[in-house]
């Protein structure tokens, strides 16, 4: 189910809960256990059919990001019907600790198991990368364990003492700023905005000649403050970054690594 001009009215007044995604079933029940009362879903908060919604909503989209209370990441899921839960075992992940007054062992069943966020099927969204930055806070649902994050600490169930993966999102994130202003970078590092990019474009998009430019639009615009974006380049930089050239696709960005080097089509800016 999305939301449509036909059924707009009908949706207003009620959502049919039966109807919707398992995943998006299981991301009410996780914001009601979070005693959060709203929940932002974009196929059902923006008309799908209807572009100058979509236009203006588009454009929004890190703003909304940006000052929500938590972000909820299905990284498991390939698809709406797996959902965020997983049946398991909590012995597959909770330690088993031996402590005594001079130190504490910790025992886990499988190291195997991944300590990091971003290796699920959801990150091979492009759309993901600015939700993933912009966001506060992220509660990862994986395959195995969930995994916590936010501007002061990236950990998982297994070992929730850890620090996890999370060097790009921290490298962009003023630590030090007041909560509410989650500022990114006020003097723009380009060695930054090439990894975003990286990551970026090792994503996917539905509609990629309407969502190239949109989906990384929100980061480009916290980043600059003293040059000039140009469509996805800064002018400053213009010439070393017209150098760019593609990456294999052999999953060394992403485990499931969907995109290919292709010439864009439509034509969409000088690149």
């Amino acid at each position: 189910m999305t939301l449509t001009q036909d059924n707009l009215t009908e949706l207003r007044s009620q959502i049919p809960v039966a109807d919707l995604t398992k995943t998006f079933r299981e991301s009410m029940e996780a914001t009601v256990r979070m005693g959060i009362r709203y929940l932002w879903i974009d196929s059902l908060c923006i008309i799908q059919d209807d572009e100058d919604d979509w236009q203006r909503e588009s454009t929004t989209m890190g703003t909304v990001y940006e000052h929500a209370f938590c972000n909820i990441a299905a990284a498991k899921a390939f698809n709406g019907d797996e959902g965020l839960f997983t049946h398991r075992s909590q012995f597959d992940v909770k330690p088993c600790v031996f402590m005594n007054e001079k130190a504490a062992l910790w025992i886990r069943a499988d190291e195997a198991i991944p300590k990091t966020e971003t290796g699920g099927p959801l990150y091979t969204r492009a759309w993901v990368t600015q939700e993933y930055i912009m966001s506060h806070r992220i509660l990862h649902f994986g395959r195995y364990q969930s995994y916590w994050q936010c501007l002061e600490s990236n950990t998982c169930e297994m070992d929730y003492h850890a620090q996890l993966n999370g060097e790009l999102k921290t490298s962009l994130v003023q630590k030090d700023s007041p909560p509410q202003a989650h500022n990114l970078i006020e003097s723009l590092d380009y060695t930054i905005w090439r990894k975003v990019v990286e990551r970026y474009t090792a994503g996917s998009l539905t509609y990629p000649a309407k969502d190239k430019l949109i989906a990384i639009s929100a980061i480009a615009k916290k980043l600059c403050t003293e040059d000039t974006y140009l469509a996805g380049l800064w002018q400053n930089k213009l010439p070393q970054q017209l150098m760019w050239s593609t990456m294999p696709n052999d999953g060394h960005v992403y485990k499931y690594s969907v995109s290919a080097a292709t010439r864009a089509d439509p034509w969409r800016a000088p690149s």
